[in-house]
């Protein structure tokens, strides 16, 4: 008796074959890639997506709007392949192959997948774990036998959830007795999808910013500019001095120090700025903000920060 090969599809970056993959830039939260894309320089042999989508009922998969790039954190980091959301309308939960590939995720008792094939073996469930080398984090494990050749193999897939709010400590120990038995309370720990469009709204520098306005944090992105790498912010405003609820500001090199922590800034998990004083300086204003995120993802308290920059 042979023993049974296992595979693990790895659609990360720590797959050096994807690199090409990762390579290509975006400012948008969704990218499509066709299938063709992906196994022109996925050369792992068994390509599993397909035999699991084949699996869940939906039949073959198309090559049209197929994978996805995610936002996470407020910050735009690359994921292709499934991702599991919450549905905005039904609270429910659902595993998106791509825009035009979605199969509904129910639960009884655990995991079920309402519309997979009877004969299936399909097994899945939700863990809290670091299976491509990339830190902890919240996946759906999805495990399938397959034939293959004059055997069989395994294959196993983890599909990232999006998160509701990242400062919320995830007891992986409970995890699976949450899912059985409370899972409108897991429920709660999954995410909408994030905007599938650039944003369109205004973008403004600091001193366009009236001292004393305060505002919500929903977001930041990295940018390469002609002096090097900088930030651009996500706020929310509560009143109409820019033009639109939510707009976007530059940050100097001050708050650029502050955003290479990683703060938690999401609309889930938001952020506050206050701006404190213009001064003017040298013919430039010097704005002092507050800056104050509940959390980060790096090792760092959670403080007011007094920043003086140079808009």
């Amino acid at each position: 008796m042979t023993d049974l090969k296992t595979l693990k599809v790895n659609l990360t970056h720590t797959n050096p074959q994807l690199i090409p993959l990762y390579l290509i830039e975006s400012d948008k939260s969704y990218v499509s890639l066709s299938m063709d894309q992906i196994a022109s320089v996925y050369k792992a042999g068994e390509f599993g997506l397909k035999h699991f989508y084949k699996a869940l009922g939906g039949g073959v998969l198309t090559t049209d709007d197929l994978v996805t790039c995610q936002y996470k954190n407020g910050g735009f980091v690359k994921s292709f392949g499934p991702g599991v959301y919450k549905n905005k309308e039904t609270n429910e939960l659902y595993l998106e192959f791509g825009k035009a590939n979605i199969v509904p995720i129910a639960f009884n008792k655990g995991v079920i997948f309402p519309t997979a094939l009877p004969e299936t073996d399909l097994e899945a469930s939700f863990v809290y774990e670091n299976p491509y080398g990339t830190g902890d984090d919240l996946y759906l494990k999805l495990t399938l036998v397959v034939p293959h050749k004059d055997s069989e193999v395994m294959i196993v897939f983890f599909a990232l959830v999006r998160r509701a709010d990242l400062k919320v400590e995830i007891d992986k120990d409970a995890l699976e007795s949450m899912v059985k038995r409370f899972p409108t309370k897991f429920k709660d720990l999954v995410g909408f999808p994030p905007s599938g469009n650039k944003f369109d709204g205004p973008l403004v520098k600091l001193s366009d910013l009236p001292v004393g306005s305060e505002y919500q944090v929903i977001g930041y992105r990295s940018v390469e500019t002609g002096y090097g790498k900088s930030y651009i912010i996500r706020c929310l405003a509560s009143g109409s001095e820019i033009g639109g609820e939510e707009f976007e500001v530059w940050a100097n090199s001050s708050l650029k120090a502050i955003l290479e922590a990683s703060p938690i800034a999401t609309p889930e998990s938001p952020a506050k700025m206050k701006i404190i004083d213009h001064k003017e300086r040298n013919n430039k204003t010097i704005v002092s903000v507050s800056f104050v995120a509940q959390s980060y993802q790096l090792s760092q308290s959670d403080n007011d920060f007094e920043l003086d920059t140079d808009f």
